[in-house]
């Protein structure tokens, strides 16, 4: 006898899918229009919206990164949506509704590549004498439209079946590496990982909790809420995840949540582009933060060396 496959969502959570697939998609349409920052350089002031970072990265010849801006800022949060709403709209989950919902979670997070930019542009440029940055309405709706999106698939995907969590081939080299992680995690939050290193500018580390409190010291309380969850929290929660799986005490569905909205690779992605960017307006150089964050990361991808496949 075949096994059956997953229930269908309940006609409450499809409307509710439906109903935060469309409020998302009037924040992406939003924040087309509006801008992000407003950057003030000496005596002129700029509104410096969605289509900044592209622009500036194709004048600097940077085409693979403002391909890269293009694609998870301005094309697959439509797409993610365009997605989302087909899934929702067939009612019953087939197989192919399954393999398109589990692609858009894979990389739901990485919509927030722009907003990392932009927050940590406000952090560097805040209480200089010669430039300043201040967040603007479409920042919010942005993040707002990124975070609706991926409560839909959090939505659409409830009551599936989590996958199940190898256990450790060598659990001590497994506690191991956990350890390491809370070690990079604590160094990655606590150690700058940018600083200004310009005569005409005032000297200032730059780290995660300047990041996160950047947005609420100027009116955005939304938006630090939104860096707090995905680059403090949920990265504290998956190695609590880490540490009930070592103990044989596996939270799958947890576990999960945390890596679908872990978004440490999106910002350090965002570093690379901020690094960038930041020269057109003053010149800085990497910290520790920023060498503990890369490790950081490829240490999490170590982690399945020390895991054997589910039987």
């Amino acid at each position: 006898m075949p096994a059956a496959g997953p229930a269908s969502p309940s006609p409450f959570r499809l409307r509710l899918a439906l109903g935060l697939v469309a409020a998302a998609a009037a924040g992406n349409l939003a924040a087309l229009a509006l801008p992000f920052m407003s950057l003030r350089m000496a005596m002129s002031r700029d509104d410096m919206g969605l289509f900044h970072t592209v622009r500036m990265l194709v004048d600097s010849g940077m085409w693979p990164l403002a391909a890269v801006v293009v694609a998870f800022s301005l094309v697959f949060p439509f797409a993610k949506l365009g997605i989302l709403a087909w899934v929702a709209a067939g009612g019953r989950r087939s197989g192919a509704h399954l393999a398109a919902l589990g692609w858009v979670e894979r990389l739901g997070r990485w919509s927030l590549l722009d907003v990392y930019i932009v927050c940590a542009l406000i952090a560097l440029c805040s209480d200089q004498w010669l430039v300043g940055a201040q967040p603007r309405i479409g920042l919010g709706c942005f993040t707002i439209a990124v975070v609706l999106s991926m409560l839909a698939g959090e939505v659409l995907s409830a009551g599936l079946p989590a996958h199940p969590q190898a256990p450790p081939a060598n659990r001590g080299a497994a506690w191991a590496v956990l350890a390491l992680r809370a070690a990079l995690l604590v160094s990655a939050l606590a150690v700058p990982f940018l600083r200004i290193d310009d005569w005409l500018l005032s000297d200032r580390d730059i780290g995660l909790a300047a990041l996160v409190a950047g947005p609420a010291a100027h009116g955005a309380p939304g938006v630090a809420a939104v860096l707090a969850l995905t680059l403090v929290l949920v990265p504290g929660l998956a190695l609590l995840t880490e540490a009930a799986r070592l103990a044989g005490r596996p939270w799958p569905r947890l576990a999960g949540w945390c890596a679908r909205w872990n978004g440490l690779d999106v910002f350090a992605a965002a570093l690379v582009i901020l690094i960038i960017e930041a020269q057109t307006l003053m010149s800085t150089r990497l910290q520790g933060g920023a060498a503990a964050l890369v490790a950081l990361l490829i240490a999490e991808r170590a982690i399945a060396l020390v895991r054997r496949p589910s039987a």
